[in-house]
């Protein structure tokens, strides 16, 4: 549940700081992004291993990925012309029913939190493995370090006045 409630933060945390810049959210497939759709670009937000936010380095995606960011690569290929028809990846047929986004192109919001650290990068994936993780990238932009001391955060829990529920069995 916490990397999921992570997950869902880092989007909601997207989503608030690029709205007012007149980018508008998706969850068509639910899939979750930004749009700008005057750039024709879409953002999400995935968490990366240990090389995420480090110049020399491939990150690639902790967990694996599905249909949606597929059929984003898909699209990234088919916009930026990468590679021929014959040499893109093969959408398995029972998911080839779902649309792409071919309007945009799709980049990442790779996140990574280190023991003294959170990185970032915003970075245009090219490549899914077998194992359905993101594993290349047709270019990285690598975001500065946010430091965190790591010390723990004391979580205050309200007051709250004691409930009795009276509970009798039915006849």
């Amino acid at each position: 549940m916490r990397g999921i409630w992570a997950w869902g933060e880092a989007v909601r945390a997207l989503r608030e700081y690029t709205l007012p810049m007149g980018l508008r959210r998706s969850d068509q497939n639910n899939y979750s992004v930004v749009i700008d759709d005057e750039r024709g670009i879409a953002i999400a937000v995935a968490t990366g291993d240990e090389a995420t936010g480090m110049a020399g380095l491939s990150p690639t995606t902790r967990a694996v990925k599905g249909i949606s960011t597929l059929l984003a690569i898909v699209a990234n290929q088919a916009q930026l012309s990468l590679f021929s028809e014959e040499d893109m990846p093969a959408v398995p047929q029972e998911m080839a029913q779902d649309e792409a986004r071919e309007d945009v192109v799709t980049w990442i919001l790779l996140i990574h939190r280190a023991d003294n650290e959170v990185r970032c990068e915003l970075s245009l994936p090219s490549s899914m493995g077998t194992d359905g993780r993101i594993n290349a990238w047709h270019e990285r932009i690598i975001l500065e370090a946010v430091p965190v001391d790591g010390a723990p955060l004391e979580i205050v829990v309200p007051e709250a006045p004691e409930i009795n529920v009276d509970v009798q069995r039915r006849a």
